[in-house]
């Protein structure tokens, strides 16, 4: 999956938007859980969701 189908795909456009019109909190220990999981499963992805949890700050 590429950066760009990340950032544009539907779910991805939908968190972006809650993100812009909404208060998200995200703590550390799920936000560490998230890339741990990534790396472990599916290490490619983690630089776009980097780039994703980046956007919704």
């Amino acid at each position: 999956m590429s950066i760009v189908t990340l950032l544009f795909s539907y779910p991805a456009r939908t968190l972006l938007y809650i993100a812009d019109n909404h208060n998200i909190v995200l703590c550390d220990r799920n936000i560490a859980k998230l890339r741990d999981i990534l790396k472990r499963k599916t290490p490619k992805l983690l630089p776009d969701a980097e780039v994703l949890l980046a956007e919704m700050s």
